[in-house]
């Protein structure tokens, strides 16, 4: 292998380690003026988008023993985003500017060190970000707890209310 591509291998290799996620996605026919508004919107949720060689990816992959499934296409032009941190914002970015301009396109993501399809991908590019997820969860446990106290104090006050109906019921006999 020519000392360029070895050198790009390893700074590939050397993006699978460092960060938390990549995505690859298609972007065959993008202006330079829609590539730089992607790069802007991604920058907004702490990403970046390098275009590299699929050729080169494959080998930085299976540098750090990640397996390529077969379903992963591997063909045509691969734009790569990286990211740190929750890959939701990012997966949600890149697939509504999809939307936009037609030639954007989720191919797959490498997530704890699995490729994953691109099913998946839209799925994981569907939820909401892992704050608001926290939030869910929390309110699903406190869900119980609120309802046993609200109930408790409803018995409760009942009970006030009774003494106090009691009570006005005495004084207006005296």
């Amino acid at each position: 292998m020519r000392v360029e591509k070895t050198v790009l291998a390893t700074h590939i290799s050397q993006l699978v380690e460092d960060s938390s996620f990549l995505y690859f996605i298609s972007y065959k026919g993008l202006t330079v003026a829609e590539f730089a508004e992607l790069r802007g919107k991604l920058a907004g949720v702490g990403a970046k988008c390098q275009v590299l060689k699929n050729s080169l990816i494959r080998i930085g992959l299976e540098k750090n023993n990640i397996e390529i499934p077969s379903h992963f296409d591997n063909t045509g032009d691969t734009a790569v985003v990286i990211g740190d941190g929750d890959p939701c914002p990012v997966g949600k970015q890149v697939k509504e500017f999809g939307k936009k301009v037609e030639f954007v396109s989720l191919k797959g993501v490498l997530l704890n060190g699995v490729v994953l399809t691109k099913a998946d991908t839209m799925m994981l590019a569907d939820l909401p970000s892992k704050d608001a997820l926290r939030s869910q969860m929390i309110g699903v446990l406190q869900a119980p707890m609120s309802n046993l106290v609200r109930l408790m104090n409803a018995k409760l006050a009942s009970i006030v209310y009774l003494l106090q109906a009691y009570k006005d019921k005495k004084e207006n006999l005296s």
